[in-house]
């Protein structure tokens, strides 16, 4: 209580200072509480309402509860990756806009799809 400031970054060895990463298009539902064991949520991951993320969620998961666990993924290891390695998050809002566009609901076959180049 004598410090400047009581905030966990502010205090202690810098290597012991953990920082949160979150991804690109994650979603924390209302009342999600993350703890210090929680270094990084992955790219697309969901986090549903009211849960206690205690550890890393990885990318395109789906967490629940408390403690969050994983429920499922959003879509298959193969989507997930590929959606990845496009980075579509980096293009202009009109690029995304548009691949949503093409892709429609059916985002998992237009991603394994022969060739599909669709992001």
């Amino acid at each position: 209580m004598t410090k400047l400031s009581t905030h966990p970054l502010l205090y202690g060895d810098l290597s012991e200072r953990v920082l949160l990463e979150i991804g690109h298009d994650v979603w924390l539902g209302f009342n999600v509480v993350i703890l210090p064991g929680c270094h990084r949520i992955g790219t697309g991951a969901i986090v549903g309402a009211g849960s206690i993320v205690t550890k890393d969620i990885p990318p395109y998961a789906i967490a629940v509860g408390n403690p969050a666990r994983i429920l499922r993924y959003r879509f298959p290891e193969e989507v997930c990756a590929k959606l990845l390695a496009s980075q579509w998050w980096t293009r202009d809002c009109q690029a995304a806009d548009a691949a949503q566009q093409r892709l429609g609901k059916d985002i998992v076959n237009a991603l394994i799809g022969e060739g599909a180049e669709v992001l």
